[in-house]
């Protein structure tokens, strides 16, 4: 007889096993599944190995019924227990290094509105550091750079804020000023155009986005696009103030000048904040026309608002082409007196000294330092004096007057298409 049990040999007569000492004929040795029927109880020696079967069928006996439709309860819930409290915990603990991240981007924020951009910049990085997917983080990061390569930073910091965030419109805005103030123009319109395209559906936003793009065009002497996008921030936002502005800047730029006399108007009467800066500007449109009394009324304006160095070198200006050379080169002196670091200062004064008496020991005195600043800078009083004679009908004069400017800057495309119109002109 074997036992039923182990499978060990057991004589006859023997009532336990002599090797698991299970009663022989008997249920001593067995164990009942869910179900109440008997199933043999296997120890945990060698005889598992040599009984895996029984072993395994005793395990599922306690899960499965005998026609595999039961399922013990048991075997789902401590496993969804366990999975439910790690899942809690990864949340808690996610939630818990989030409110930290935002402790430290709150901390760096007021660090950066006191200035402090060195340890505003520790706070953001540690911001970044627990929760890498935040753009506001990065683009926050990318004010605190200072330095000669603080804006390679930016650009990598507000890069990495589109990475996360490729649909983030203060990431695409904040990069395309990146690269209009490096000069990298058709970035610059790439993401300006990227900003239009997130928001159509809000048209405050959507009108700064072209009026910005059409700012671009304007830098890039495009000024058909320019005005395209001005207009169409215009018509998203009619109070868009910088559009006015941008279109303002381009309609004088192609000889609209009514036009841009017209924008600066809006200005003047709406915009509130730059006042001066838009009398200033149509004094100049009104020079460019020829109309000097209003050029002159809209320039002592500025100055009663603003009485700053550019503002005197206009009506400076005006001056010299109302012939009045005593006036303009006291408003010259006056503009190098406030800013004696700006060439095209010293280059009008230097003109005026040489119209007013031939004064040529003045103007080579004023010219000089005037070389010595910023030579393509005093190129701007050669266009300002070819502006002048065109609008008398001097186009000869005027285009001597370019090619003066365009000896001290030969690559000005703006000089160069002045100067194409008063050679046309000129016929």
């Amino acid at each position: 007889m074997f036992c039923q049990s182990c499978g060990s040999k057991i004589d006859d007569g023997v009532k336990f096993c002599p090797s698991c000492g299970i009663a022989v004929n008997s249920v001593e040795g067995y164990i009942k599944n869910t179900e109440g029927e008997v199933q043999p109880v296997v120890p945990v020696n060698a005889s598992v190995v040599q009984n895996s079967n029984t072993l395994i069928s005793n395990v599922l006996g306690y899960v499965f019924n005998k026609n595999n439709k039961k399922v013990n309860p048991i075997v789902f819930i401590i496993p969804a227990v366990v999975i439910v409290l790690g899942v809690g915990f990864y949340f808690l603990n996610n939630k818990r290094v989030s409110a930290n991240a935002e402790k430290h981007f709150s901390l760096g924020k007021d660090l950066l509105d006191k200035d402090d951009r060195i340890n505003a910049e520790k706070e953001f990085s540690e911001a970044i550091r627990l929760n890498p997917k935040k753009a506001e983080y990065y683009i926050s990061r990318s004010h605190t750079y200072i330095g000669d390569n603080w804006l390679d930073k930016a650009i990598a910091d507000v890069s990495a804020a589109i990475k996360v965030e490729p649909k983030s419109v203060n990431a695409w805005s904040s990069r395309g000023i990146l690269y209009e103030i490096t000069g990298q123009n058709d970035k610059a319109i790439s993401d300006y155009s990227e900003w239009i395209t997130l928001t159509t559906s809000d048209n405050i936003e959507n009108s700064k986005a072209y009026a910005a793009r059409g700012w671009v065009y304007n830098f890039e002497l495009d000024y058909s696009k320019a005005i395209a996008d001005c207009s169409k921030a215009i018509e998203l936002n009619p109070l868009n103030f910088g559009a006015y502005s941008g279109r303002a800047y381009a309609y004088s730029h192609v000889g609209e000048y009514y036009k841009s006399i017209e924008d600066r108007t809006f200005l003047i009467n709406n915009d509130g904040q730059n006042t001066a800066s838009n009398y200033n500007s149509r004094a100049f449109q009104y020079f460019y026309i020829g109309r000097y009394n209003d050029a002159l009324a809209d320039i002592n304006k500025a100055i009663s608002i603003d009485p700053n160095a550019h503002y005197y070198d206009t009506r400076g200006t005006i001056y010299r082409a109302m012939k009045n050379w005593d006036r303009a080169i006291s408003d010259y002196s006056e503009a190098i007196r406030l800013d004696s670091n700006n060439a095209v200062f010293w280059m009008n004064r230097s003109l005026a000294h040489y119209w007013k008496n031939n004064n040529t020991a003045a103007m080579n005195a004023d010219q000089n330092t005037a070389f010595r600043i910023n030579t393509r800078a005093a190129a701007e009083a050669y266009v300002d004096i070819a502006i002048n004679w065109a609008n008398e009908g001097a186009y000869k004069d005027a285009v001597r007057m370019y090619n003066n400017a365009l000896d001290l800057d030969p690559n000005n495309k703006e000089i160069l298409r002045r100067k194409a119109e008063a050679e046309e002109k000129a016929q």
